[in-house]
């Protein structure tokens, strides 16, 4: 009897492990492609037949950071990434909410999202001042930056930094195995749960 039990309670940790702990939440039913334009094209160009539609924004970022990577998006992206239920913020170490309104952002006043409450970041050597607003992630992790810096349209057009695509692909269904190979042609890969 303990012997079954053993073997059906390592089935049931096994099911977990492989859905992704899907069967408790809702399946990913996107993914945030981070990557150059021919990176992003060659990604969508493998999927085309997953994705049904596609939101295309850009960031700036410094590429020569890879730890505590800072980027930097515009009030336009990031009307763009709530609209799609991207903008979360971090309730605990396991669990975020998508926020409920985009803070407002004029002139060259930034607001910064980090982990910690800090007001000045700095990206390509180009300090960026402003108010903390609170520990928002892209998706539902820190998958590609640690701190988020939303400017302006026109003073994130004037950042002089590397500029990199960001498209939120829509797919059909749950994108768990095209991962693997997309992680290979982008930047980054970050599977998420889009807002219908």
């Amino acid at each position: 009897m303990k012997k079954k039990l053993g073997i059906v309670a390592t089935m049931i940790l096994v099911l977990v492990m492989a859905t992704g702990c899907s069967l408790f939440g809702p399946k990913a039913n996107g993914l945030i492609m981070y990557g150059t334009d021919a990176q992003i094209k060659d990604a969508l160009e493998s999927t085309k037949n997953d994705v049904s539609k596609t939101d295309d924004f850009a960031l700036k970022y410094d590429a020569k950071q890879a730890d505590d990577r800072v980027i930097a998006i515009s009030k336009s992206t990031a009307q763009g990434l709530f609209n799609n239920g991207l903008l979360q913020q971090v309730k605990d170490k396991d669990t975020t909410e998508v926020i409920a309104k985009l803070p407002e952002v004029t002139g060259d006043n930034a607001v910064i999202f980090a982990k910690t409450d800090t007001t000045v970041t700095e990206l390509k050597g180009v300090k960026l001042a402003g108010q903390y607003g609170g520990d928002i992630v892209i998706g539902e992790s820190r998958g590609f930056a640690h701190t988020i810096v939303l400017l302006d349209d026109a003073a994130w057009e004037k950042l002089n930094a590397d500029k990199l695509g960001l498209t939120v692909a829509h797919f059909k269904k749950d994108p768990k195995n095209a991962l693997v190979d997309l992680s290979k042609k982008l930047e980054k890969a970050q599977m998420v749960v889009i807002k219908k």
